[in-house]
């Protein structure tokens, strides 16, 4: 029989449904079929790197599968992905869920907190049984994982629930991922969780121990090469060009400490300067114009778009992940 999640039958999936089937006052979750993939997302080669090892691999059209069933590995089941904020992690487990093929399921605990003590942890329960439901496997998405510990949430009775039930769906996905045929395949019902958090250090023990998000994926700001093809991929998706390679090698090399969300902004800047000097030629009439293009505009933006991250923040993440290394998958 064919598999629901087979290329042919994706776009048969519900593209959204309702909010209102999880919680009428707030948009929870979304169940979409992705459309990006590794290939379409520029930059994270090491992220890319790192998520692949954890779940392309075992997948049984893998040449490494074989060896997650001789060493009797089971699948990774959940993943955390962390790093500051503007990052892309949002973006990188939608392509994730578009690499291995699976639909992309999205809630955020930080709409669920605001609920009343009883019905937040009814909502993640609706959620997960709504991803084993689907029944080729599904990419479940937490984003926002540490707003249960924050905003004076944290200890209360609410923060309490809300984590016990986290910890108990995290134990059933990982159940799921034992019992895929023991191959490293896609079971029925199997469910992958990619948490995303910017604050790893507030997460309780429970969630990040062996055997629920124990993979632990540093998305931190991107190198040089990864700046270039994110700054070739902003100007592209809006039918530019840029005068060559040359030209986006430098932009990468002065936007250094720039994360993916700066890079973005950098550039709707300088469209935003291109446009302003254009019309302020096109009023005064100069007989003089001078050709103007996204290169200069970029150049121009460069003095008012600055890194949001601080090289302290970096630090503390890369703290967190030394310290994080003896408990995780790596």
């Amino acid at each position: 029989m064919e598999s629901p999640l087979s290329p042919s039958r994706l776009h048969t999936l519900p593209t959204r449904i309702r909010a209102s089937t999880l919680d009428a006052s707030t948009s929870t979750s979304s169940l979409i079929s992705p459309t990006s993939t590794f290939s379409t997302l520029g930059g994270f080669h090491h992220v890319k790197s790192q998520l692949t090892r954890h779940l392309l691999w075992p997948q049984p059209s893998n040449p490494y599968a074989a060896a997650y069933t001789r060493l009797h590995l089971t699948p990774t089941a959940g993943i955390l992905l962390y790093g500051p904020p503007g990052t892309g992690k949002t973006l990188l487990a939608s392509a994730l869920a578009g690499e291995c093929g699976l639909p992309f399921l999205s809630i955020s605990v930080a709409q669920l907190v605001r609920g009343y003590v009883g019905e937040s942890e009814k909502q993640v329960a609706k959620v997960f049984a709504q991803a084993r439901a689907v029944g080729g496997g599904c990419v479940v998405f937490v984003d926002e994982v540490d707003a249960v510990f924050s905003g004076g949430v944290g200890g209360s009775e609410l923060a309490s629930k809300m984590v016990a039930q986290l910890v108990m769906e995290l134990d059933t996905c990982a159940s799921l991922s034992a019992a895929s045929n023991g191959d490293g395949s896609t079971g029925a019902g199997r469910v992958v969780v990619v948490a995303a958090t910017n604050h790893p250090w507030m997460l309780s023990e429970a969630l990040v121990r062996p055997g629920r998000l124990d993979a632990h994926v540093y998305v931190g700001l991107p190198d040089e090469r990864d700046r270039g093809e994110i700054l070739r991929n902003l100007v592209a998706n809006e039918g530019e060009t840029m005068t060559g390679a040359e030209w986006i090698a430098e932009v990468a090399r002065q936007t250094e400490g720039y994360s993916g969300a700066d890079l973005k902004a950098l550039v709707v800047r300088a469209r935003a300067i291109l446009v302003a000097a254009t019309q302020d030629q096109a009023i005064q009439g100069s007989r003089e114009q001078q050709e103007l293009g996204i290169e200069w505009a970029v150049e121009q933006a460069l003095s008012k778009v600055k890194p949001s991250v601080k090289p302290a923040e970096v630090e503390r993440f890369e703290r967190w992940m030394l310290l994080s290394r003896g408990t995780c998958r790596t």
